[in-house]
């Protein structure tokens, strides 16, 4: 199993109000709520170069919603090599609620050299160069993420899948 980067701690001691996964099943965003303040994180699967991730399955989501997440940890799960010797890495995240507990799957398909992670997702850095924005690559961890087609182009989850 190689190594998958998942930090996801920044949920612990919020209420989970509702989740929403974009329609690429890439993106999740938890709405939540933490001292009575209300606030949405976004997650992204990210494959490295020649690489694909995404979400695959996620069971318990009635143990999420309207609880408190009190741990969150990466779990160690199954690789899939099919006939063509392409490899999917399965990468799984626990969350422990104060209602019970939740495990998503999201994957990684690659020729077997690459892998994936799951990391916060905030807003892109722009650099100015020649007198006007350029995007790189990069995130302004101080800006929060604005989602593109929300809600048109995600779904919201009130059950397993």
């Amino acid at each position: 199993m190689s190594f998958v980067w998942c930090e996801m701690k920044d949920l612990i001691g919020r209420v989970i109000k509702e989740i929403w996964i974009h329609e690429e099943n890439d993106i999740v965003a938890f709405i939540t709520a933490k001292d009575s303040q209300e606030e949405t994180l976004y997650y992204v699967c990210e494959g490295e170069c020649c690489s694909h991730s995404y979400i695959q399955h996620w069971e318990g989501i009635d143990s999420l919603i309207s609880a408190t997440i009190k741990k969150v940890s990466v779990i160690e799960m199954d690789e899939i090599t099919d006939s063509n010797d392409d490899r999917t890495l399965v990468y799984g995240v626990k969350f422990v609620t104060n209602k019970g507990r939740s495990t998503l799957e999201f994957r990684n398909t690659s020729n077997g050299y690459y892998g994936g992670n799951m990391v916060r997702l905030y807003k892109q850095r722009s650099y100015i160069e020649n007198d006007k924005p350029e995007p790189r690559y990069g995130q302004d961890e101080s800006q929060p993420y604005e989602p593109i087609g929300f809600p048109e182009q995600w779904k919201k989850l009130t059950e397993d899948f």
